[in-house]
């Protein structure tokens, strides 16, 4: 990838809706040449989609906590079944160091958090322990790049 490659892709992470047309203009090359590198870009699986960024609190999810869990691992695929079916869980992945995954939860409350933690995500095989925090401001999703 050159820098005309890694400029595309800065302006396609902050607004993927942009026009082939805008796009040339901005990183100074035909809209031909744009149309062929972004095409380049998905067969080789550096964009692999878009989507539409969620104001969360504006859909009735309001509250946002990272859980770390301890897992055994033996129950790792039972849990990757689990919580890529679960709604509430936003992002998941694996860990090295005192915990094994993190997820980041969103519900419509409070109430509804300490449900998830007590009620389904501690009881599920394979969660040996888990430590939450509530999230009180975030920023992004940005994705880094180069």
């Amino acid at each position: 990838m050159d820098d005309v490659d890694m400029a595309i892709l800065r302006i396609l992470r902050d607004d993927g809706r942009i026009t082939l047309t805008d796009l040339a203009d901005r990183v100074h090359v035909s809209r031909t040449n744009v149309h062929g590198r972004i095409g380049k870009l998905h067969e080789r699986g550096v964009v692999h989609g878009y989507t539409a960024r969620i104001n969360s609190s504006k859909v009735g999810l309001p509250v946002a906590a990272l859980v770390l869990f301890g897992l055994d691992q033996t129950k790792l695929e039972d849990l990757r079944t689990t919580l890529d079916a679960m709604s509430s869980v936003e992002h998941w992945g694996l860990t090295m160091g005192a915990y094994d995954g993190f997820l980041t939860v969103r519900v419509a409350s409070v109430d509804e958090l300490r449900k998830f933690l007590v009620d389904e995500l501690r009881t599920m095989p394979g969660i040996t322990r888990t430590e939450s925090v509530l999230l009180i401001e975030e920023t992004g999703p940005r994705q880094a790049l180069p």
